[in-house]
């Protein structure tokens, strides 16, 4: 096998491995939010608060993805 080869696969590897955490996230969160009406009124915030800090990430992670590909995008 060649570098190359072996370098493609790796990479098919991690795409593999980040969709499957990031479903594994959307999963998560929509487990947690068919529950939790039935949290106390502060839990409930908290909740809301880290679903908008993860939107962020995430709106921010895709910002760069997709900055590194047109700097090299001919």
């Amino acid at each position: 096998m060649s570098d190359t080869e072996g370098s493609e696969e790796y990479r098919e590897d991690l795409f593999r491995d980040l969709t499957h955490n990031v479903m594994e996230l959307c999963i998560h969160v929509g487990l947690f939010n068919a529950v939790a009406a039935g949290w106390p009124e502060h839990v409930r915030e908290n909740w809301i608060q880290r679903i908008q800090s993860q939107i962020e990430w995430v709106n921010k992670e895709i910002e760069e993805v997709q900055q590194f590909a047109e700097h090299f995008d001919g």
